[in-house]
């Protein structure tokens, strides 16, 4: 098979999924928006409808069989627009797409339920926690969505298991400057609105001092400028025992965070609902319980699997008392807690191409 395989994300995909196409017997023609020259880039950035228009029209060039978008598609209803000009288009299509967009609004599952039925397309993959049992939002179950195009994939967390397994709780401790004797609390991830970092910071005036805390933010150029300014001061007058790394941490590098820790903490919005994190993962994969919000999908992996404790929504004393209860029932929720169980239905990502092109 021939496949144009674009990747319009702004990060590198991993080389990994187009070496086990080709390994497969597929022709694979990669067109990446981070490497392509500036010249051709410019005309994918700056619209999405001639980012779309672009891969169709060299999927044609090409005369491919398949295209596979790697990346989300952000703008369905316009793509919609550039299949239905091209009726007689020989390649079918693969895209992503994610739950939160049409988590939305009906009108966004409606356009969903327009493109999945459009014939060039042969399968459209969401992202879920739950492969063996995909709780649509509510919105496609209206719209009555043709359920043979949805393919659903758990997706890794953000380090391949075998980088947790060269790591010993020792080494990670020291590495931070902790002690075998220390309870380690871990917030990791974006610092920005919708991953509720103000309301972590909040809740850091209501734990135990004794608790170590690791605060990790993503980037520093990843600041959300709609939280409040000067958070991280708050945060370390909030709890003073907390060590804060500001740093980009690099693949590979992010397990060391979560085996140096008792909990990792998901302090994330309610508008988050049916979106993905990869905090669950990494999390069963350091062997450590989740402090959760109360909704979908922690909701439905934390009692499916007894991952660790829920909270209230966008409740810091809620929080808190999750943790504390966590803390005070350490032992049990680690007997209970079924890691392996959770983890065994993901795969790395670089298998997802192939996964979905084996299914048409």
């Amino acid at each position: 098979m021939k496949i144009v395989y674009f990747n319009g994300n702004l990060v590198p995909f991993p080389d990994g999924a187009i070496e086990k196409l080709r390994k497969a017997g597929h022709e694979v023609i990669h067109y990446d928006l981070v490497t392509i020259p500036q010249n051709e880039r410019m005309l994918f950035e700056i619209k999405h409808f001639q980012m779309y228009e672009g891969v169709l029209n060299l999927a044609e060039k090409e005369n491919a069989d398949l295209i596979y978008f790697s990346c989300p598609l952000t703008c369905p209803e316009v793509f919609i627009s550039d299949l239905k000009a091209r009726p007689k288009l020989k390649a079918k299509i693969v895209a992503i797409f994610q739950f939160r967009e049409v988590k939305r609004s009906l009108a966004r599952s409606i356009v969903m339920k327009e493109l999945v039925d459009m014939p060039q397309i042969a399968k459209i993959a969401f992202s879920t926690m739950m492969v063996d049992n995909p709780i649509l939002p509510p919105n496609l179950e209206k719209v009555d969505i043709d359920h043979n195009k949805l393919i659903f994939l758990n997706e890794p967390w953000n380090e391949p298991p075998e980088v947790f397994a060269k790591i010993s709780k020792e080494d990670a401790l020291a590495k931070f400057g902790l002690k075998m004797n220390e309870f380690v609390l871990l917030f990791s991830g974006s610092w920005n609105y919708i991953k509720g970092a103000d309301i972590f910071v909040d809740c850091l005036e209501y734990i135990d001092p004794d608790i170590k805390v690791l605060l990790h933010k993503n980037r520093k150029d990843h600041t959300d400028p709609t939280l409040p300014e000067g958070l991280i001061n708050k945060a370390k007058k909030n709890h003073p025992n907390m060590i804060v790394i500001e740093d980009w941490i690099p693949q590979g590098e992010m397990a060391w965070l979560y085996k140096a820790s008792n909990l990792v903490v998901c302090a994330h919005r309610k508008l988050y609902e049916f979106s993905l994190s990869g905090v669950p993962g990494m999390a069963c994969e350091a062997r450590i319980p989740i402090i959760a919000p109360d909704f979908y999908y922690f909701n439905d992996i934390i009692n499916r699997y007894n991952l660790g404790v829920l909270y209230c929504p966008e409740n810091p004393l809620s929080m808190d008392g999750a943790i504390q209860y966590a803390r005070n029932n350490y032992e049990e929720i680690m007997k209970k807690a079924e890691f392996d169980r959770y983890l065994k239905p993901y795969f790395d990502i670089t298998d997802t191409p192939l996964r979905i092109i084996e299914s048409l």
